[in-house]
Formats: structure tokens, sequence, C-alpha cells
């Protein structure tokens, strides 16, 4: 990326005007509004993804513990291709619900 004063290189005696120094401001506080809002976009994503983990991880705890509990009980097994195929969708339905 160009620096501002890149710009002016040719014509040096343009950056003592005080319209080209107050473009040169106003450029610098927009990079400035640029790199907080990447940092919070990068933020927000990290939070996302990690709740989506977090539940994922949940998820599979309760199958795993309703697994126990089928065995012990005499209970109907879970059904892991049913289980995979929801997950699946949730993933998908996750993903688009928050543009990732």
């Amino acid at each position: 990326m160009k620096r501002l004063r890149d710009f002016f290189k040719n014509k040096p005696e343009l950056l003592k005007e005080d319209s080209v120094l107050d473009l040169i401001d106003y450029c610098q506080d927009l990079e400035g509004e640029i790199m907080e809002k990447k940092s919070k976009d990068k933020f927000n994503k990290e939070s996302i993804l990690l709740e989506f983990l977090n539940e994922l991880q949940r998820s599979c705890k309760d199958l795993e513990i309703q697994e126990v509990e089928s065995e012990r009980f005499g209970l109907p097994q879970v059904d892991f291709r049913e289980a995979v195929k929801n997950l699946s969708t949730y993933i998908e339905k996750f993903k688009e619900d928050n543009f990732i």
C-alpha cells in the first residue's frame, strides 16, 4: 500500500497547503477506523466460532451420555447416522446465519 506522502513526491510544495494537510489527516483517521473495524470483525467471528465449538462439544457429550443411559437402562440405541446428518445440517445453517 502506498503511503499518503508518496502521492505528493513529484510536487512536494503541495504538502505545505492547508487543504492537503487536512486531507492527509482525514485519510489517516479513516485508515485508523478501517483497522479498528477489521479487528472488531475478526473478534466477532472468533467469538461466534468459539460459541459454535462449545455447542458442538456439548452436543457430543449429550450423545455420549444418552448412549451410556441407553445401554444401562435397555433403551433404544442412539442413531449416529441421523445425529451426524443433523449435525451437518446444523453446521451449514450456522455458517449461513453467521456469514461464515
